[in-house]
């Protein structure tokens, strides 16, 4: 077991440090491109938080009935619109996720707004077609997402590009959408 953790507390540490640029790198293009048009970045923000045996937390705090093999550093960076009634709400969501079902590294935009009206399966679907089709992509309930495998050959190389290949095919579009 000792040796377990010691192998997830090295491969989590390298994996952060090799994710938490994006967060400053993403948080600086949204303030520099948003904030004049009268979006925020909002209280709800993670910077590398790290879960293991899965995410609900206040599960955890009261008891642990079944063990949940997953372990998840995840990045999240909300926006919204500076306003009271009906802002339209966004969050970038990026990190390593490993469960039962997937070993990847992914960057997703979702909309959170209480009626969607920018990230539309229509405008989702554009978005997809313009990545490169050696990425995975997928849309899931008002997000876009790009991701990876990690195996063997995952390297700092590849966490880059699917970064700058997000940035560049989901995050300005979507920036210049809001502009609109």
């Amino acid at each position: 077991m000792q040796m377990i953790l010691d192998s997830l507390s090295v491969s989590m540490a390298k994996m952060k440090s090799l994710m938490s640029p994006y967060y400053d790198k993403f948080e600086e293009l949204l303030k520099k491109e948003c904030f004049p048009i009268g979006y925020i970045i909002s209280d709800n923000w993670e910077r590398g938080t790290i879960y293991a045996l899965g995410h609900n937390t206040d599960y955890k705090e009261r008891y642990l009935e079944e063990l949940i093999p997953e372990i998840q550093l995840l990045y999240t960076i909300p926006l919204e619109q500076n306003k009271k009634r009906n802002p339209l709400k966004f969050k970038i969501d990026f990190g390593y996720l490993c469960d039962e079902e997937q070993n990847t590294i992914y960057f997703q935009l979702f909309e959170v707004s209480e009626k969607i009206g920018v990230i539309t399966e229509s405008f989702a679907s554009d978005l997809i077609l313009s990545i490169p089709k050696d990425w995975q992509t997928g849309i899931n309930e008002n997000s876009v997402y790009i991701e990876f495998v990690v195996n063997e050959n995952v390297s700092k190389e590849k966490i880059i590009e699917c970064a700058d290949i997000f940035s560049k095919h989901v995050l300005l579009p979507f920036i210049s959408k809001l502009k609109q």
